[in-house]
């Protein structure tokens, strides 16, 4: 009993890990973090199995494994707990089939490791069909109600077998029918992790078109205003003459106060049809068609730019990364009373890297990441989320992070120089 004990808690860490790695995004720890915490919970539930008492049994497995989870996994929570409520579902199904298969082959007391090594198989069988599900790794589209409602069965039935103590599967005097409910509970469970993949695809499919929708939407109004502001910049040059007249003549009658304030209202349009230089023109081209709300929210802006090569970036998707993020930062400078926006680029042998801060008073975070701060979430909730997508497509890495200390929001974009080697050219 101690030997089938030893080895099948040895298999079945092995089979979890093998499960936690496939489904959530692990997270980098130290070698003897590993060692020391799967070596607790290997000891623990030895001790516990020997108690043989299904209650503990049910309660220590998931307590050590929501562990390991919460330890080794960089995963949102719920799909933590989701996942977590599968391979335990799974775990009791496959111990339940195969106690009920020896039973019906009267083999249970005389094959106990035997018995035990089969139900790990069969769990470890379940676990690769789970495998082949891949798109539920993208964790971007899964939403809390579909996974509540995924988690419900297999949560129903843990917390029957945990209030029963396991007795209605040990007791049971029909083993055939015992075998085909659980065979039919299996099935059920595939068909709703079916679903709701399926349902988490198409969340990707709208998520993607939002994203598009955005993206053309704010590359139609950068060409717009970027039409306006030529447009506006010819006509004044064609005033300009007239307006030299008019305060040449307010001059020579001597009306000096109607000529300082007619030079600034000249000084006015004149900044807010003036450009800014960065250094980067594409930079520029972005700044300039967002200039007269620079300058109307007095924004102070700061340059350290050294050159890029972002040749292999399309035009329209460099648009969208560099217009949402001076967007977001105009945005958080507008709650602010010292407004500033730093813009930084700088590349190495092996990085190009943007790193944009701007002053920023508060900001709304929920499951760890950014939400809009605009009344109208639903047109403006895009930026971020164009920002990190339109980056992804290159490889790029993409962070944000509210400093509280300097009231800052920072975000940092960087691109491996083999990027280039893998895209076309724009």
């Amino acid at each position: 009993m101690i030997l089938t004990i030893f080895f099948s808690n040895i298999i079945e860490l092995l089979i979890f890990t093998f499960f936690y790695k496939s489904l959530l995004s692990s997270n980098e720890n130290k070698k003897y973090e590993y060692i020391i915490i799967y070596l607790l919970c290997f000891l623990i539930k030895c001790i516990i199995n020997l108690l043989n008492n299904a209650q503990l049994n049910i309660s220590a497995s998931f307590l050590m494994y929501l562990l390991l989870i919460l330890k080794f996994s960089d995963s949102k929570l719920i799909y933590k707990l989701l996942s977590l409520s599968i391979y335990e579902g799974l775990a009791i199904f496959s111990e339940s089939i195969t106690y009920h298969i020896f039973q019906l082959l009267t083999l249970t007391n005389e094959n106990e490791f035997l018995q035990m090594f089969s139900s790990k198989l069969f769990l470890f069988l379940f676990i690769l069909l789970i495998k082949n599900y891949k798109y539920i790794v993208d964790e971007d589209y899964i939403d809390i109600k579909n996974s509540l409602l995924l988690s419900f069965q297999p949560l129903s039935i843990i917390l029957f077998i945990y209030v029963s103590n396991g007795e209605t599967i040990v007791n049971s005097k029909n083993s055939t029918l015992t075998i085909l409910s659980l065979a039919l509970l299996i099935i059920s469970s595939f068909i709703s992790f079916y679903i709701f993949g399926e349902t988490i695809r198409k969340n990707k499919i709208k998520n993607e078109l939002d994203f598009e929708k955005a993206r053309l939407k704010e590359s139609e109004l950068y060409y717009a205003s970027l039409k306006k502001s030529i447009y506006d910049s010819k006509a004044y040059r064609h005033d300009l003459k007239h307006h030299f007249s008019t305060l040449k003549s307010m001059i020579y009658l001597k009306k000096y106060e109607e000529a300082y304030e007619f030079i600034n209202s000249l000084y006015d349009k004149t900044c807010e049809l003036s450009d800014i230089r960065s250094g980067d023109e594409f930079i520029d081209l972005v700044l300039t068609s967002r200039l007269h709300k620079i300058y109307s929210l007095n924004i102070k802006m700061y340059f350290e730019i050294r050159p890029l090569d972002l040749n292999f970036i399309n035009y329209m998707d460099l648009n969208t990364i560099y217009a949402n993020i001076i967007d977001n930062a105009i945005n958080s400078c507008e709650k602010c009373k010292n407004r500033y926006i730093k813009i930084q680029t700088q590349s190495n042998n092996q990085y190009q890297i943007i790193k944009v801060i701007n002053s920023c008073a508060y900001v709304n975070k929920v499951d760890d990441s950014f939400i809009s701060t605009n009344k109208n979430n639903k047109e403006h909730g895009f930026g971020l989320f164009n920002i990190k997508k339109t980056a992804q497509k290159y490889n790029g890495f993409v962070q944000f992070k509210f400093n509280h200390d300097s009231q800052e929001f920072i975000t940092i974009i960087i691109f491996k120089n083999n990027a280039k080697k893998n895209n076309s050219s724009k």
